[in-house]
């Protein structure tokens, strides 16, 4: 900053020069750039942190309702909408459709708060994988009707190489079916192993009735 002499060897401020205020401008400059840099990585890390943070949530409730839902089946056979078996007490594997449910069975202990509706409490229950989705659909009267209504829920996205297995006495074996109501006749165990993307490979065994049902 120039200074100037004024009256009686006094000086006063010229202000600053040209060359002076460019130089402060680019010091600014460099000091803004650092700190939106910074806070651009802040914000870019929070939202992977939220983002992971969704996707365990979501994967912990699909495990939630695959154990509550494979720890109460209850083996019986289902009528269609149109009369016949639409499934034996329990059918699980992954078959030739796509489309088809990987698992399809009847569970008990289906939520009817004071009874409001005309129904037990057992539901129809399958999972199935729909374009990398796993889906859980849920049918509150076991027995369909043409107008029984029926719920998907997306559990997971992102699902590939989705493999199931079911312990019997001596081993694991890829498909599993259940006819009639013995309990002793379901796996001891459903395994259920899949990659999730922003997971990896996972694998879970889930217990069900059947393991306790053994002599």
């Amino acid at each position: 900053m120039r200074r100037r002499a004024h009256g009686a060897g006094r000086g006063v401020a010229a202000g600053f020069t040209l060359v002076e205020m460019l130089v402060a401008l680019a010091l600014f400059s460099l000091v803004a750039a650092a700190g939106a840099g910074v806070l651009g990585q802040t914000l870019v890390a929070r939202d992977a942190i939220a983002d992971k943070d969704r996707l365990l949530r979501r994967f912990q409730v699909a495990r939630a309702l695959l154990k509550d839902d494979l720890g109460q089946i209850a083996p019986m056979a289902v009528r269609g909408a149109f009369g016949g078996v639409e499934t034996a007490g329990f059918r699980g594997g992954i078959g030739p459709d796509a489309d088809a449910p990987i698992l399809a069975f009847v569970r008990r202990g289906v939520a009817n708060p004071n009874a409001r509706a005309a129904r037990g409490s057992l539901g129809f229950v399958t999972y199935a994988l729909r374009d990398g989705d796993l889906v859980r659909t849920t049918r509150a009267r076991v027995h369909a009707t043409p107008d029984t209504p029926a719920l998907d829920r997306v559990l997971l996205s992102g699902v590939a190489d989705l493999t199931l297995s079911f312990r019997n006495d001596q081993g694991w074996v890829g498909q599993w079916r259940v006819v009639g109501t013995d309990p002793a006749r379901l796996p001891r165990a459903v395994a259920v192993e899949m990659t999730v993307a922003g997971l990896g490979r996972v694998r879970q065994v889930f217990p069900t009735p059947g393991a306790g049902a053994r002599p």
